[in-house]
């Protein structure tokens, strides 16, 4: 299973997921996989059946789309169609049109057993094995603490700040599921077609000690 998170904020789209890849029968795991996959102008990512991710990711990035209604029919003919096989999938992408045309952060999931907090942006899945408040513990934190750019800011003087929070995040999650690992993968999209990504253990963007003082006002 995987932790995923999307947000969309404004300038930029941000996909996160953890980098751990679970075998239920008999139960072990591996950590240190990439599920950010890229293509020209698109970034995808999911949570579920691995095979399955595997071709929709394969059929999004191969085709680049940019028009809504393409990737949409993509990602339909690729979803899966058996309960063994289901997965939720996270993309982001660049609409045609001008240079300055704002990212676009869309969600698809087949259904349980994933948690899924998608109303708005920012967007999450967690695993089964967390309990729906701490889900929605995390959707609070990500919508309150999350910046998008203020005056006299560039985008970029806003990302240590949010990657501390995503990180954050993904610590409280790590430490209430093992099926979550403990270091993640970034991938930011910007409206003008470029390509951020960083990756290593979550106390590279959150040291522990940080942890507490961003999710204390939203854990009681």
């Amino acid at each position: 299973m995987t932790m995923l998170i999307g947000a969309h904020l404004r300038q930029y789209t941000l996909l996160t997921a953890d980098t751990r890849v679970v075998w239920p029968h008999p139960f072990h795991y591996k950590d240190g996989e990439s599920k950010i996959a890229l293509g020209r102008t698109l970034a995808v990512t999911g949570a579920g059946h691995a095979p399955t991710l595997k071709q929709v990711k394969s059929a999004l990035v191969s085709s680049d789309e940019r028009s809504p209604e393409k990737i949409l029919a993509t990602v339909k003919f690729q979803f899966p169609r058996t309960a063994g096989s289901r997965c939720c999938i996270l993309l982001t992408y660049l609409p045609r049109g001008p240079q300055t045309a704002s990212p676009r952060l869309e969600m698809f999931c087949s259904g349980p057993p994933f948690q899924v907090y998608r109303d708005e942006s920012p967007c999450i899945v967690i695993p089964p094995d967390m309990p729906p408040r701490q889900g929605e513990v995390l959707r609070e934190v990500l919508q309150r603490s999350l910046r998008e750019m203020g005056p006299g800011e560039r985008w970029l003087d806003t990302l240590p700040h949010n990657f501390k929070v995503i990180a954050a995040c993904h610590h409280y999650a790590s430490e209430r599921s093992i099926t979550i690992s403990r270091d993640i993968d970034i991938v930011i999209l910007h409206g003008s077609g470029k390509f951020f990504s960083a990756r290593g253990p979550i106390e590279r963007f959150c040291p522990s000690d940080q942890v507490d003082g961003i999710l204390r006002n939203y854990l009681k």
